[in-house]
């Protein structure tokens, strides 16, 4: 019966090492993307295939026109992990406080697989309170 208890324990310690390295992977990536925001290659962190390339350059632009991104207080507000029938996924939320507004940025990530696979990101700005 100890044998079970231990192979149960194993597996638990890897399914959580696991969501430990794709959390970091996840973690690291959004993070990459909010501090590089204003630079020209900022495109390169958003896969073609989830991002359409001109509906990612218009909402970055009309961020970076319209707010002074070097100005920004804040940074990573929520970490969760978000899991269903059919896929598990990490979203990050950041909030930033800008001359524009408190902005506040979504980043989901699959973690279904190996590598997360970053899906969806979504900005919307806050009221001030």
């Amino acid at each position: 019966m100890n044998k079970y208890y231990f192979i149960l324990s194993i597996g638990i310690l890897l399914f959580s090492c696991t969501n430990d390295s794709q959390k970091k992977y996840a973690i690291n990536h959004s993070a990459m993307i909010m501090q590089d925001l204003n630079k020209k290659d900022i495109f390169k962190y958003f896969p073609q295939d989830h991002f359409p390339p001109q509906e990612i350059r218009n909402l970055i632009s009309s961020i970076l026109d319209t707010c002074n991104w070097g100005t920004k207080k804040g940074g990573l507000s929520l970490v969760q992990h978000l899991q269903t029938l059919k896929s598990e996924e990490f979203r990050l939320t950041y909030d930033y406080q800008l001359n524009c507004g408190h902005l506040q940025f979504q980043f989901e990530y699959n973690i279904n697989k190996d590598t997360p696979v970053f899906h969806y990101f979504f900005v919307r700005q806050l009221p001030i309170k």
